[in-house]
C-alpha cells in the first residue's frame, strides 16, 4: 500500500507512514514541550499548536540515560525527549488502543526500540502508543525532601509525563481510530512498575481502564527516606549539596548521566533501582498497593527472571560463578533488604533444591531465589491486593536459546513474545532463532494480550480459558509452546515468603 496519511490531533496536523501491509505510523510525536531550561525538573506542559503539517516520519530522542547493553548507541539521546509513537491499524475505527511504557530500570531504555514496534499488535485490530518519559535524576529525583516546598511536585516527573502522555491519548486518540474508553496500559521492568502506580497515581485517574504489568509491581517504590538518601548522593555526586538548587537547571545535561551511574539504592532487594517512584506526599500521597482502584488487571513474571542479569555480569563485568557459602551469604542479605519472615539461607536453599534438582549450582539456587524475591512475589502480592474479580497471572516459563541458552526464561524474554516481533531486528539477542514453535507462542501471546484490551479478557481460542486469578485457587497460565492453567505453581515456595 504504502504512502502517507495525515491526522489532525488538538495542537495541529500531522504525517505519518502507511507500510504496505495497511498499517500507519505516526513516530516521535511531541506530547509535551521540551522539558528543558526552566522546564527541567518541572511537571510537563502540553505541546504548544503549530500551524501547518508536521511530519511524524522519524522516533524522537530517547531520553538522556548512561550506555546499556539493550538499547542501541546508535540511536539519538536528548533531554528534549518526551515523544510517543502511533500505529493504526487499516480503516481503524473506535479501535481498543494500547499504551506502551518501556522498562530500564528508570534509567535506561526507550520506545523505539524494536521490540516495541506496534505494528503486529496493530494488525490484529488496536491502535498502538509507545511512550518516552524522562529518566534517571532528570525524572525520578526527590528534590523537595532537601530543597524544601519551592520544588515541591519533582519527585515523579516521569510518572508525571506518562499521564500527561495518557492525557493526551484521550484528548487526541480519536483522531487516529482509537476509542479513549478502552484504553490499555502495559509495561516490562520499569514500565510495568510505572503500570502499577499509575494504577494509585493521582495525575492519570481515569485515562485508562485496563492494566497489563510484566514483570514489575507496585510494591517497588522509594519512601521519604529513601527518596532523600538519593537526592542527597546526587547532589553531592554534582557538587551542589550545600548550595542553591538552581544551579540544577545550569548544569549540561550529560552531568546527570554521569552520577546517574555512580549512585546505588538505599534499601535492600537486589533490585538496583536509586531512581524509582517516590510517594513524596504530592504527586503520589500513598503507597500505590493500598490504592490500586478496580480496572482490570493482567500480571506476572518470567520463571528465571534475574538470570537475564547473572548473564550480563558474567558477559560485560566477566563476574564468576557462586559458590555455596557466598550464595547463602546472597540470600541473608536479600531476606533483610526485603524484611521479611522465612527460615534460614540454608533451609531456604535446600527447598529451592527440590524444585530445581540436586545438580542445580549455586547460581541455579540464586537466580530462583533472588527472581522470587524480587519479581513473582511483588506480582503475587500486587494480585491480592488488587480490588475486585478481575485479575490475571502468568508466569512464562519458554526458554531462550541465546547465548547457548544462558539466558533461560530471563527478565525481558517475553516482550518480542507479547509485542508479535519476533523478526524485529535484535529479537534474537533475547529469543534465539525464530522457530516454528516460537512464531505460534507469539502468535497465540500476542492475541491475548488484544482480546484483554479490546474484551477485558485474556482468553481466545488458540488459549483456551483464561481462569481469573484469585486466593483460593491462585490460577495462573504457563505461557510456553504448549500453555496450560494450572493452580499455585510454585506454591510451597510462595508459601516461604508469606
Amino acid at each position: 500500500m504504502g504512502g502517507h496519511r495525515q491526522a489532525e490531533t488538538d495542537a495541529g496536523v500531522l504525517r505519518g507512514f502507511v507500510s504496505d501491509d495497511g498499517v500507519a505510523a505516526f513516530l516521535g510525536v511531541r506530547y509535551a514541550a521540551p522539558p528543558v531550561g526552566a522546564g527541567r525538573f518541572r511537571p510537563p506542559r502540553p505541546e504548544a499548536p503549530w500551524t501547518g503539517v508536521r511530519d511524524a516520519l522519524e522516533f524522537g530522542p530517547a531520553a538522556m540515560q548512561p550506555p546499556s547493553p539493550l538499547v542501541d548507541r546508535g540511536l539519538e539521546f536528548s533531554e528534549d525527549c518526551l515523544t510517543l509513537n502511533v500505529w493504526v491499524p487499516p480503516e481503524a475505527s473506535a479501535a481498543a488502543v494500547m499504551v506502551w511504557f518501556h522498562g530500564g530500570g528508570f534509567t535506561t531504555g526507550a520506545s523505539s526500540i524494536p521490540w516495541y514496534h506496534g505494528g503486529g499488535l496493530a494488525r490484529r485490530g488496536v491502535v498502538v502508543v509507545t511512550v518516552n518519559y524522562r529518566l534517571g535524576p532528570l525524572g525520578f529525583l526527590h528534590l523537595e525532601a532537601v530543597g524544601g516546598e519551592g520544588w515541591a511536585g519533582a519527585a515523579n516527573l516521569g510518572l508525571l509525563d506518562q499521564a500527561l502522555a495518557l492525557d493526551w491519548v484521550q484528548r487526541n486518540i480519536a483522531a487516529f481510530g482509537g476509542d479513549p474508553r478502552r484504553v490499555t496500559i502495559f509495561g516490562e521492568s520499569a514500565g510495568a512498575m510505572s503500570v502499577s502506580v499509575q494504577l494509585a497515581f493521582p495525575s492519570a485517574e481515569g485515562t485508562f481502564h485496563r492494566a497489563i504489568a510484566q514483570s514489575g509491581a507496585a510494591t517497588h517504590v522509594h519512601g521519604p527516606d529513601g527518596a532523600e538518601q538519593v537526592a542527597t548522593a546526587v547532589l553531592e555526586g554534582l557538587g551542589v549539596a550545600g548550595g542553591s538548587l538552581e544551579q540544577l537547571r545550569d548544569l549540561p545535561a550529560e552531568a546527570f548521566i554521569d552520577v546517574a551511574a555512580s549512585v546505588n539504592e538505599p534499601q535492600g532487594g537486589g533490585l538496583g533501582l536509586p531512581f524509582r517512584p517516590t510517594i513524596d506526599g504530592t504527586t503520589l500521597p500513598h503507597p500505590p498497593i493500598d490504592h490500586l482502584g478496580s480496572v482490570p488487571l493482567m500480571t506476572g513474571t518470567t520463571l528465571e527472571e534475574m538470570r537475564l542479569f547473572v548473564a550480563m555480569a558474567r558477559l560485560v563485568g566477566g563476574g564468576r560463578p557462586l559458590d555455596e557459602d557466598r550464595l547463602l551469604r546472597r540470600i541473608g542479605r536479600m531476606q533483610a533488604g526485603i524484611g521479611r519472615n522465612s527460615p534460614e539461607p540454608a533451609e531456604v536453599a535446600a527447598l529451592y533444591r527440590e524444585r530445581l534438582g540436586p545438580d542445580a549450582t549455586p547460581d541455579d539456587l540464586f537466580i530462583a531465589v533472588s527472581s522470587d524475591l524480587t519479581f513473582r512475589m511483588p506480582a503475587i502480592e500486587m494480585a491480592e491486593a488488587h480490588p475486585g474479580d478481575d485479575t490475571w497471572m502468568y508466569l512464562f516459563t519458554h526458554a531462550s536459546s541465546a547465548f547457548e541458552g544462558l539466558l533461560g526464561s530471563a527478565h525481558a524474554v517475553e516482550i518480542p513474545f507479547a509485542f508479535d516481533n519476533l523478526h524485529q531486528r535484535g529479537t534474537s539477542f533475547l529469543v534465539g532463532d525464530v522457530t516454528e514453535e516460537r512464531l505460534r507462542l507469539a502468535d497465540t501471546m500476542a492475541g491475548a494480550w488484544v482480546a484483554f484490551a479490546t474484551a477485558g479478557d485474556p482468553s481466545t481460542p488458540a488459549l483456551g480459558e483464561w481462569p481469573r486469578y484469585d486466593r483460593v485457587s491462585r490460577s495462573t497460565m504457563l505461557l510456553d509452546t504448549a500453555c496450560r492453567v494450572v493452580d499455585d505453581p510454585q506454591g510451597e515456595e510462595r508459601r516461604v515468603w508469606r
